[in-house]
């Protein structure tokens, strides 16, 4: 129901009457506790729930789709689209098609926005599951908040920049904080064992970064768009300024989101602060009537509930008094431990960007693929050539693409407290940084397929990939004390 027509339940036209609350049922066990602040922008929740719930399996339709296509061209099964030249193979015209880019991206999207009809689970959502127009059902429902967070599977957070400022938030994460039992620990043994042993009761959803994910969702067509109306026009694919405006159209990209990772950089800063000067008289609530109730639920919790060990309570601390400082001690390392360092793009969000062009990478081997072995001296240097090709265009997208990603938007961090007057160096760096990553890799893995014997350049590509991978991994390690220790 919440990913029913655009995730409609989240807009604000849709009022909480006992209608929709006729919709909720009794049950025992809660897949997900939807944790959100209604003043954040619907669509920008509902991409939040299908980069939670759906993209993983349209990434995985995307590939199966993508790779059926292309045995189905190798196999001869779909007809060529056209006969093109290839640079590397003087003399040689390769039948072309671009449908493992067609099956991809089709696959992709209509998984993406359909899954959740197929996948469900039982969310509570507080607009449905609570009764708002009957008073005294609504505080028992308020006060029996703490059980249903008890018995969920996950406490699902759609993490705005304004979501600790809202009192009602910041109430469902610390209860379900200290009904895990986190808040009996010191805040520096909590950082260690959050680095050792990541959260997974919890999952913190950053609602920007899902404009970077729609934004390469659409660059994902980009090249799928500009691959049809070439071969419709009969352009040499291989053509110099094909190839041109093909990677320039990649290296731009870098450079808006470097620019929204500055931004969201900045938010994570401003969320640090709203932590750690956490009050609950200045926390935004909806009524001075929530704001009691809470108050009154608040105070009995966290009265009769340990403290922690490495907060300071006396004896005559109130229950308010303890949430603040839990809130206040705790909370940062949880948030960090689940959002990672500002400078790495979720690996999600990487998987997309690799993908998109993979499935472009794969056209080109089928059309090598379908060639005959005579263009190869034999069934067995066609395995070999294929293989090699297919190892140094893997290790481009997998390896060079995501490290490309990731230095971009690593310097706009870095770089993000530049003074007007050097903002062009700025967008040069962002641009020039990620243009020597990409043209650097993707020479050095074509290099190596082309110079090498196919027995040497498959594990010399292998170890590219290898390095790509772990510089990555590097980058996107947990940061202990990232709040308190580095300058973001």
């Amino acid at each position: 129901d919440i990913l029913s027509h655009g995730a409609r339940i989240f807009s604000p036209d849709v009022q909480a009457t006992p209608k929709l609350f006729a919709r909720s049922r009794q049950v025992a066990h809660i897949n997900y506790f939807v944790s959100h602040s209604w003043s954040a922008p619907r669509i920008d929740k509902y991409g939040g729930l299908l980069y939670r719930f759906n993209l993983v399996p349209a990434l995985v339709a995307m590939h199966i789709a993508a790779l059926a296509a292309a045995i189905g061209f190798v196999a001869g099964v779909l007809p060529p689209m056209a006969t093109l030249a290839a640079a590397d193979m003087p003399g040689v015209r390769l039948p072309f098609g671009a449908y493992a880019q067609l099956a991809g991206t089709v696959a992709f999207v209509v998984v993406l926005l359909g899954w959740g009809w197929v996948v469900r689970g039982d969310c509570f959502l507080d607009k449905m599951c609570i009764d708002q127009q009957d008073s005294d059902a609504k505080a028992r429902g308020i006060d029996q908040i703490g059980r249903f967070l008890r018995n969920s599977e996950e406490l699902l957070i759609l993490w705005s920049p304004d979501y600790f400022l809202r009192l009602w938030c910041c109430f469902e994460v610390a209860v379900y904080l200290h009904f895990l039992r986190l808040g009996d620990m010191e805040p520096g043994a909590l950082e260690r064992q959050l680095v050792a042993q990541p959260l997974r009761k919890m999952v913190i959803v950053p609602l920007p970064l899902v404009r970077v994910g729609l934004l390469l969702t659409l660059l994902s067509f980009g090249p799928l768009t500009f691959r049809l109306f070439t071969l419709a026009c009969d352009v040499e694919v291989y053509g110099f300024w094909y190839t041109a405006i093909h990677s320039a159209s990649v290296l731009l990209s870098c450079v808006p989101m470097s620019l929204f990772f500055r931004e969201f950089a900045a938010q994570r800063r401003e969320l640090d602060r709203q932590l750690r000067s956490f009050t609950f008289s200045e926390a935004r609530s909806y009524s001075e009537e929530d704001r009691s109730m809470l108050r009154e639920i608040i105070s009995e919790t966290y009265r009769s509930g340990a403290g922690g060990a490495g907060v300071a309570f006396s004896p005559d601390d109130d229950g308010i008094a303890r949430f603040e400082r839990q809130l206040r001690s705790h909370m940062p390392a949880v948030v960090n431990s689940l959002l990672g360092r500002p400078s790495v793009l979720p690996p999600k969000l990487l998987a997309l960007f690799s993908s998109a062009l993979w499935l472009y990478n794969l056209d080109d081997i089928a059309a090598r693929a379908s060639l005959p072995a005579a263009v190869f001296d034999g069934a067995h240097g066609r395995a070999l050539y294929l293989a090699a090709y297919t190892v140094a265009l893997f290790t481009f997208s997998f390896g060079v693409v995501p490290l490309m990603g990731t230095t971009s938007i690593s310097l706009a961090v870095r770089l993000q407290r530049v003074p007007c007057g050097g903002e062009l160096g700025v967008y040069a760096l962002m641009f020039l940084s990620p243009a020597a990553v990409f043209i650097g890799g993707f020479s050095l893995c074509q290099g190596l397929c082309k110079t090498l014997p196919s027995a040497l350049s498959i594990p010399a590509n292998l170890i590219v990939l290898g390095v790509a991978l772990a510089l990555n991994s590097i980058r996107s390690s947990p940061c202990r004390r990232w709040s308190t220790k580095r300058k973001v």
